[in-house]
């Protein structure tokens, strides 16, 4: 398994088809999509199965069948199985980012100014960050595309957030 990839896991059935729910990191959703094998950790051996059909539910989430799996009672023992990825340009797998390590971070709006300092990421369907405001809690939806830059050495990390996200504060 050293060439392989960790990709996610398998966290239940979905219908009476075969499909699998799989969830994994974000950042690695757009690379599952042009993949044509999955290795699922079974037994503690990878196996390979190819994709018959995938439907992304959200970004880290999908329905994958396998050929010839077409029924639950075949695929419902490999829930809870680790799935991997055997990448042909390993420099297309990201860095899997932890936004924790952003905790204590001054957050800034480009246009609003200093937003307030961040004490906690709540990671859900939709991940928030959690930043205090004068006492004052505001949740911030994370999404990579508002973050127009992070500076380390000042702990400071600048968003260009949508007008009127904030207009409640």
């Amino acid at each position: 398994m050293d060439a392989l990839h960790y990709f996610g896991k398998v966290v239940k059935t979905h219908g009476i088809e075969g499909e699998l729910h799989i969830v994994c990191e974000p950042d690695l959703s757009e690379i599952v999509i042009k993949e044509e094998v999955l290795f699922l950790e079974y037994e503690g051996i990878a196996l390979p199965f190819y994709i018959n059909s995938i439907k992304m539910l959200n970004s880290g989430a999908f329905l994958i069948s396998f050929l010839d799996y077409d029924k639950i009672g075949l695929v419902k023992r490999f829930v809870s199985c680790k799935v991997f990825i055997n990448p042909k340009d390993k420099s297309t797998i990201p860095e899997v980012f932890d936004e924790r390590t952003l905790i204590s971070y001054t957050f800034i709006d480009i246009n609003l100014g200093e937003l307030g300092v961040l004490e906690d990421v709540i990671f859900k369907q939709q991940n928030l960050f959690v930043l205090n405001r004068d006492g004052t809690e505001i949740l911030l939806p994370v999404i990579s595309e508002f973050i127009t830059e992070i500076n380390h050495s000042a702990k400071e990390l600048y968003l260009e957030l949508p007008e009127g996200m904030l207009d409640e504060f």
